[in-house]
C-alpha cells in the first residue's frame, strides 16, 4: 500500500472527524500554551471545522499535485497574515500525529505514522514556500510622489474669487494704459493683451478651483453615504482623493470596513473609529491614528513607516508581518494583539500596555523604545530585543 492509499485509509478510520480537530486544538493548548494567541479572535469550533475542511480537502487532493499545490500556496499566505512562523509547522505536524494515535489507538500504525509524516512534510512545505513568496511581494513598497503646492503670489491669487479677479483685472488694464500714455511704450496694446491674457488663465483656473471644491464635497458626500455598508469601492477612492488634497478625515466612523490596499500615506484619522476594519496591505506611512480604536483591525502586511498610534486601541488588532518603522506607539493599548514579524525597529513603545496574549514572535524591536518588564508580559519567542539579541526557547 502506498503512502496516499494509508493516509486515505487512516483518515477514513475516523470515528468522528469534528471530535479530532477538537482535540488536535486541545493538545495544542495544553503542549503548546504561546500558540494560543493566534486564535485569540477565532472560537474554537470554528477553527476545528476549518481544520476537519482543510484535512479533507487535502486528502482529496492527493492524486492532483498541481490542485495540492493551488490550494496550500494560498493557505500558506494567509496563515503567515495569522501570525505564523515557520517553526510553528513542526509542532503542528507533532500535534496531527499524536491527536490521530490517540483517536484511532491500537488501530494507529507505524506505516500510518510514517505516511502522514510524508504527506504533512510536503504540505508543509508548500505553505511555507506561499508563505514566503507572499512576505517577498509584502516587502517590495513603492514612493509616493507628492504634487507640489501652490505658495507665494500665484496661491493668493489662486484663492481669489471671480469677483476680485476681474477688478484685478480692470485696474492692471488701467494702469497699463496710464503707463502707456505717460512714457509711450511702443506696442502698448500688446503688453495689455499679455496682462488680460494672464489674469483670464487665472481666472480659468480659479474656476478649476471651484470645480475642485465641488469635487471634495462630493468625496464627503460618497463617505457619509456609504456608512453602515461594509465594502464600497467608491468610499475606497474617495478616501484616497481626500488625502491627496490633504484633507483631514479625523473623527471617521470606520467600524468593520473593508478598506483593504488602501493608499493613506500622511493621512489624518485621529479620534477615528476602525474597529474591526480591514486595511490588509494598505499604505499608511507617516499617517496620524492619534486616540483611534483600531481594536480587532486587521493591519495585516500594511506598510506604515513613521506612523503615530499615539494613544490608541490596539487590543485584539493583527499587525503581523507589517512594517512599522520607527512608529509612535505612546501608551498604546497592545493587549491581546499580533504583532508576529512585524518591523518595530525604532518605534517608540513607550508606556504601551501588553499582556501574555500580546504575540511578539518573529518582530524586529531593534533600537525601539519600551520597558523591559512590558515585554516580559508578552510572548515573544523568537523576538529580536532593542539590544538586538534574539529571545530563544528556554
Amino acid at each position: 500500500m502506498d503512502t496516499i492509499e494509508l493516509v486515505e485509509e487512516s483518515f477514513a478510520k475516523l470515528p468522528d472527524g469534528k471530535k479530532f480537530a477538537e482535540l488536535f486544538y486541545q493538545r495544542i493548548s495544553e503542549h503548546s500554551p504561546h500558540l494560543m494567541p493566534l486564535f485569540a479572535n477565532t472560537s474554537m469550533t470554528k477553527m476545528a471545522d476549518k481544520l476537519l475542511a482543510a484535512l479533507t480537502a487535502m486528502v482529496a487532493a492527493l492524486h492532483d499535485p498541481e490542485k495540492l499545490q493551488n490550494m496550500l500556496g494560498p493557505l500558506g499566505q494567509r496563515h503567515l497574515s495569522y501570525g505564523v512562523l515557520e517553526s510553528h509547522y513542526s509542532i503542528v505536524g507533532q500535534t496531527l500525529l499524536q491527536t490521530f494515535e490517540e483517536e484511532l489507538g491500537e488501530e494507529w500504525t507505524d506505516d500510518y505514522a510514517a505516511a502522514w509524516s510524508e504527506v504533512y512534510s510536503n504540505a508543509a512545505q508548500i505553505m511555507q514556500e506561499g508563505a514566503a513568496k507572499a512576505k517577498a511581494q509584502n516587502q517590495s513598497t513603492t514612493e509616493t510622489v507628492k504634487k507640489p503646492i501652490k505658495t507665494g503670489a500665484l496661491a493668493w491669487l489662486y484663492s481669489l474669487p471671480v469677483p476680485k479677479l476681474l477688478i484685478l483685472w480692470l485696474a492692471l488694464s488701467v494702469v497699463v494704459l496710464e503707463i502707456a500714455a505717460i512714457y509711450g511704450v511702443p506696442n502698448w496694446t500688446r503688453l495689455l493683451s499679455a496682462c488680460s491674457l494672464v489674469l483670464l488663465i487665472m481666472t480659468m483656473l480659479r474656476g478649476n478651483n471651484d470645480a475642485e471644491k465641488a469635487g471634495i464635497l462630493e468625496c464627503w458626500k460618497t463617505i457619509d453615504s456609504s456608512h453602515g455598508v461594509k465594502t464600497s469601492r467608491a468610499r475606497q477612492i474617495a478616501m484616497e482623493r481626500l488625502n491627496e488634497k490633504k484633507c483631514a478625515m479625523n473623527r471617521l466612523d470606520l467600524a468593520e470596513v473593508c478598506l483593504i490596499k488602501i493608499s493613506l500615506d500622511g493621512s489624518d484619522l485621529s479620534d477615528s473609529n476602525l474597529s474591526g476594519a480591514d486595511l490588509t496591505e494598505s499604505s499608511l506611512a507617516g499617517a496620524n491614528f492619534t486616540k483611534a480604536r483600531l481594536d480587532k483591525a486587521l493591519l495585516v502586511s500594511v506598510y506604515a513607516p513613521q506612523v503615530d498610534m499615539s494613544f490608541v486601541t490596539l487590543a485584539k488588532a493583527n499587525l503581523s508581518s507589517s512594517n512599522l518603522e520607527k512608529g509612535s506607539f505612546l501608551f498604546c493599548n497592545m493587549k491581546g494583539a499580533n504583532l508576529s514579524g512585524a518591523n518595530l525597529q525604532g518605534a517608540n513603545l513607550t508606556g504601551v500596555l501588553m499582556d501574555k496574549n500580546t504575540y511578539l514572535s518573529g518582530a524586529d524591536l531593534r533600537g525601539a523604545i519600551i520597558d523591559d518588564s512590558m515585554l516580559d508580559q508578552a510572548y515573544t519567542i523568537g523576538m529580536i530585543r532593542p539590544d538586538g539579541s534574539v529571545v530563544t526557547e528556554v
